[in-house]
């Protein structure tokens, strides 16, 4: 069983979300699984998945459109980690990302909310940056 497991929703955001696991393969905490849980996607999402399955501890489940939030219970439902990590498909993690929220719940809390620390000032589906470039 993994320490931590990372449940992250997405719906036909491939890019972002290439960019959000790309992210994730810097994590200090080695001992995680990130589970995405594909609501209905038509775009390259279960591409995108594939290529960083290699490079990361992932779990895919495609399903029917039902809902970001059927999707985000979904992968919560088939999580394996001791502890739950929520996020989003266009969310760039720091590296201590996982191990802050693992050591958050070393003393025994529960419920463990965390901030944002910066915010992409300007965004475009069009832009050219390569989720290697994270």
């Amino acid at each position: 069983m993994p320490r931590a497991s990372l449940v992250i929703p997405t719906r036909n955001r491939a890019r972002v979300l290439a960019r959000t696991l790309a992210a994730l393969r810097h994590q200090t905490e080695p001992d995680f699984e990130v589970v995405v849980a594909d609501d209905g996607s038509d775009d390259d999402t279960p591409e995108v998945v594939r290529t960083w399955g290699a490079h990361l501890d992932l779990r895919y489940l495609r399903r029917a459109h039902r809902g970001i939030a059927a999707a985000r219970s979904a992968a919560m439902r088939a999580a394996r980690g001791a502890v739950l990590i929520q996020t989003d498909d266009d969310r760039i993690a720091a590296p201590g990302f996982v191990a802050e929220h693992v050591a958050a719940h070393a003393d025994g809390r529960w419920l463990v909310a965390g901030t944002q620390r910066a915010v992409l000032a300007e965004w475009s589906a069009a832009a050219e940056l390569p989720a290697t470039a994270v």
